[in-house]
């Protein structure tokens, strides 16, 4: 797991594991959530 933040946009993202990203899936305003090409959680975004 890694978690890095951006200052220059204010958004912070949780990786829990390192492959592409096939699917991006919008939660809620500025929560996003990144799935592989097999379906699987791979990431968290968080905008501010």
């Amino acid at each position: 797991m890694k978690i890095e933040y951006d200052r220059d946009v204010d958004a912070l993202y949780i990786r829990l594991q390192e492959k592409n990203v096939a699917r991006t899936v919008e939660l809620d305003e500025g929560i996003n959530i990144d799935f592989d090409k097999t379906g699987k959680l791979i990431g968290l975004e968080v905008l501010a």
